[in-house]
């Protein structure tokens, strides 16, 4: 078993996102973003929205994490392509 250290617990936050809104809440940008398994209930169009949402959440080179079954194409979005399932906002 292991246990995160009180410090860096207090700087993580679980909120819920309803990720067809056309504004999201938050001020802040992220340093990274898991969004596994979501974008494949999405049509192509409202998924390159929501990537594009993240982008704007995201500073240049902070990392986005899809599923295994997602894709994020590169000529379409500002992410590169990493490794299988890990993209960086360029």
């Amino acid at each position: 078993m292991y246990e995160v250290k009180p410090e860096i617990q207090a700087l993580v936050h679980f909120k819920r996102l309803n990720l067809m809104d056309h504004q999201w809440p938050m001020q802040k940008q992220f340093h990274t973003i898991f969004c596994r398994n979501v974008l494949i209930y999405f049509n192509r169009e409202t998924q390159y929205s929501i990537l594009t949402k993240f982008a704007n959440y995201l500073p240049k080179d902070a990392l986005l994490f899809l599923g295994h079954s997602e894709s994020c194409p590169a000529e379409q979005t500002p992410f590169k392509l990493l490794k299988q399932t890990a993209y960086r906002r360029v």
